[in-house]
């Protein structure tokens, strides 16, 4: 893989705000009590407000119809996209929720909060399916494979793969020196990426757990590593947004 980089514009990319800029980037915008959706043209068509405060992350389930939000009030919210309501709150994380995600087919969602602690959840019931102490602390990021059989979570430290139907852990990788910020699966699920405080994004083989591929090049912790959808590249955020082909 090549790199290309893109540099945010200088007035935007003093040490102050550079964490605003890629939670922007990366959640499409994100305010204290208040997820906003944009239609292609960018402009926002509906505000939904309920957190009691900073959300953290947001995800958009996969028939479009509902979006969940994570926040630092230790809650995460289902909203309607049609009329903005909230459908259900799920409540019992007792830290900030940090990090969550839809399975592929759109009936659980999973979660990930500061205290390291992973919860699956049933959509339509709200009820909680099971709870695991994943990582020592800072539980940031989760993804799922295509399949929905697998769960990756990045916390302090290390990636770990579980199976999603029984929370058993398949895999532990220690992965970055300093928190993992956000991690991927690879297209045909064999692999993993991660990206962390240590400037760096690692690929890593899921079975083996050995690393891959480093890609260096950022300056500053890495706070999103994602997939394209034919899988043949990634794009990398930190001071700059980074093109690996």
């Amino acid at each position: 893989m090549t790199r290309k980089e893109t540099s945010f514009p200088e007035n935007l990319m003093s040490k102050r705000n550079t964490n605003h800029i890629l939670i922007t980037l990366a959640a499409l915008a994100l305010s204290v009590g208040a997820t906003h959706a944009a239609n292609t043209a960018g402009k926002g068509i509906r505000t939904m407000t309920g957190h009691a405060d900073y959300i953290t992350d947001v995800a958009m389930s996969p028939d479009g119809v509902h979006a969940a939000s994570a926040s630092y009030d230790k809650t995460l919210k289902l909203w309607n996209l049609t009329t903005g309501k909230c459908v259900r709150t799920f409540t019992g994380h007792e830290s900030a929720v940090l990090a969550v995600c839809f399975s592929p087919n759109g009936k659980k969602v999973i979660t990930g909060c500061k205290g390291g602690v992973m919860r699956l959840w049933d959509v339509a019931t709200g009820k909680c399916l099971y709870i695991l102490q994943a990582h020592r602390a800072l539980l940031e990021s989760l993804a799922i494979s295509l399949d929905g059989k697998r769960v990756v979570s990045g916390g302090y430290g290390d990636v770990k793969l579980w199976d999603m139907a029984t929370g058993k852990c398949i895999q532990t990788i220690k992965a970055h020196e300093g928190t993992v910020r956000s991690v991927c699966f690879a297209k045909d699920g064999k692999g993993v990426f991660s990206a962390g405080d240590d400037n760096l994004v690692q690929y890593w083989d899921a079975t083996t757990g050995k690393c891959i591929r480093t890609f260096k090049g950022h300056t500053y912790h890495v706070h999103k590593v994602c997939l394209s959808p034919d899988g043949t590249s990634i794009a990398t955020a930190a001071g700059s947004v980074n093109l690996f082909l």
